[in-house]
């Protein structure tokens, strides 16, 4: 897996890509997706924590979670704001 992190605005796009197609089966993104769910507290707590970084309101600063497979397609995205 290799991993990018890059900023558009007030985004901040982590982009997780999965390099061994083997690992990339039906149900994967679902699964993901289930993962996702799990963690998302945390998420919206690292949104928060941006906008603290750079002096905003809360929900101003957004944190992307991106998935892709070998192809650069995205198999799961989410955004998370500070609630």
């Amino acid at each position: 897996m290799t991993v990018a992190v890059e900023a558009t605005g007030n985004e901040l796009i982590m982009s997780l890509t999965i390099t061994d197609s083997s690992l990339i089966q039906d149900g994967a993104a679902e699964q993901l997706e289930t993962g996702l769910d799990a963690v998302a507290s945390s998420f919206e707590t690292l949104a928060g924590s941006l906008d603290q970084a750079v002096g905003a309101d809360a929900g101003t600063c957004t944190y992307t979670v991106r998935y892709l497979d070998t192809d650069g397609s995205v198999l799961v995205e989410r955004s998370f704001t500070a609630k």
